[in-house]
């Protein structure tokens, strides 16, 4: 019950005071209950703004005039990442991912791809024989090819 109410006062709120979406977010995140998670994940989703619900880009175009319709506000997509990042849309924050997360998704892939060539999960050997390929994988352009050698050159391919 409480979240309906804390979710009707917001949606008041956001009318009221015809807050952004950012703005409006940023009141939510005042509220200490909402606080630890919301200046966690707010950001990430604040660079999405250049897009509708269901994808439309609303610079220009059919998604322009759609928003123009629903809203006299403007794109408010500049946001700080958790890490002190600034970004104002989804091209810096692609820009900024590849920057600061590019050997996170490099790890989750080539264990991933470690799994189903093992045919099974990993065990925390299987995962630090990965993690130990990933700056291999980063010096060989990322391509599929070298990943498929390192992980059948590896260890725990050899041993299965």
């Amino acid at each position: 019950m409480g979240n309906i109410a804390l979710r009707s006062k917001l949606h008041i709120d956001w009318d009221e005071q015809k807050l952004t979406i950012p703005q409006a977010l940023a009141v939510h995140r005042d509220q200490t209950s909402c606080n630890n998670c919301h200046r966690k994940i707010d950001p990430w989703g604040i660079a999405f703004e250049e897009y509708d619900a269901v994808g439309n880009w609303q610079r220009d175009g059919n998604g322009s005039a759609l928003r123009e319709q629903r809203t006299e506000q403007p794109i408010a997509a500049e946001s700080e990442l958790p890490n002190g990042a600034k970004v104002n849309g989804l091209k810096e924050l692609r820009a900024e991912l590849i920057r600061s997360k590019s050997d996170d998704f490099r790890r989750a892939m080539v264990r991933k791809v470690m799994a189903y060539a093992l045919g099974r999960t990993l065990t925390r050997g299987d995962a630090d024989a990965a993690d130990a390929m990933v700056p291999a994988l980063r010096a060989r352009e990322d391509r599929l090819p070298a990943l498929l050698e390192l992980i059948v050159a590896s260890e725990p391919f050899q041993s299965k």
